[in-house]
C-alpha cells in the first residue's frame, strides 16, 4: 500500500486546490521578515503545455496566483490557444480574473489594501530566443489587465521571472568544504550574480537546487 509520506503529499495537494493552507512562512523566523510582507503582494506562475510533436491539438495554457496576503491559497485559470503556441494569447483575461479573485478575498475594490502593490510573475518554458516576445507581448497584457481595474490608474510593479531548466552551465564550490552532500555540490539556495539588476532587462541569474541546477533570468524588473 501507499506510505504516510506518499498518502501526506497526495492530501497536501488536495487540500491546496480546495483552498486550503499547508504551511505559512513565520514573520519572526524570516532572515528578513519586513521584506517579504512589507507589501501586499500577488505571485503568478505560468506556462504553456502543448500536445506530442506531429499532433494539431490546441495547446494549454495556465495562471495560477495567490489570493490571501500571506501568499498561500491560490486559485487557477486555463486557455485554450494555437497549437504549438508559446507566448499567452489569453494573458490579459486570465490575469484580470486572478486579480479580482485578490480583491475579492481582501476586502474587495472599495478597500484600498486589496490591491497588490507588488507583482512577482514566474514564467516557465521561456527560452532565451523568445525573451523579446514576452517583452513585446506578456509584459502589456499583464499592465493592460491591472489597468482595466478601477479607473485605470492601477499600475503595481512588476517583477518577471523565467525559469529555465535546460541549460549547460555547471558551477562548483572554490574550496571543496563548502559543498554539500557526497559530491560537494553548490549549496542549494546559492544565486550567483554580477553587479546591480534593477531597472535591467535579460540580466541572467543562475540559482541552485538539490540534487539538479537550474537557472532563474531576471527578464524585467520595473
Amino acid at each position: 500500500g501507499l506510505n504516510d509520506q506518499t498518502l501526506a503529499n497526495i492530501m497536501q495537494k488536495v487540500n491546496a486546490k480546495l483552498g486550503g493552507i499547508n504551511m505559512l512562512v513565520s514573520p519572526d523566523q524570516e532572515l528578513h521578515p519586513s521584506q517579504l510582507f512589507s507589501k501586499a503582494t500577488i505571485i503568478f506562475g505560468g506556462d504553456v503545455s502543448h500536445a506530442s510533436p506531429g499532433s494539431q491539438a490546441s495547446s494549454i495554457a495556465a495562471l495560477v496566483g495567490n489570493t490571501n496576503r500571506s501568499c498561500t491559497q491560490y486559485v487557477a485559470r486555463l486557455s485554450a490557444q494555437a497549437n504549438r503556441k508559446e507566448m499567452i494569447d489569453d494573458l490579459k483575461s486570465m490575469a484580470r480574473e486572478i486579480m479580482i479573485e485578490y480583491f475579492n478575498s481582501n476586502g474587495g475594490t472599495s478597500n484600498p489594501d486589496s490591491r497588490p502593490e507588488r507583482v512577482i510573475f514566474y514564467r516557465d518554458g521561456v527560452s532565451e530566443s523568445q525573451f523579446q516576445a514576452v517583452l513585446q507581448e506578456e509584459i502589456p497584457f499583464l499592465r493592460a489587465a491591472f489597468q482595466s481595474l478601477g479607473d485605470g490608474s492601477y499600475n503595481p510593479t512588476i517583477t518577471y521571472i523565467v525559469a529555465q531548466k535546460r541549460h549547460n552551465t555547471r558551477l562548483f564550490v572554490a574550496n571543496p568544504r563548502d559543498g554539500e552532500g557526497r559530491n560537494r555540490d553548490v549549496p542549494a539556495g546559492t544565486v550567483v550574480d554580477t553587479g546591480r539588476v534593477e531597472n535591467l532587462c535579460m540580466r541572467p541569474l543562475f540559482s541552485i537546487g538539490r540534487g539538479r541546477g537550474f537557472s532563474i533570468v531576471l527578464v524585467c524588473s520595473h
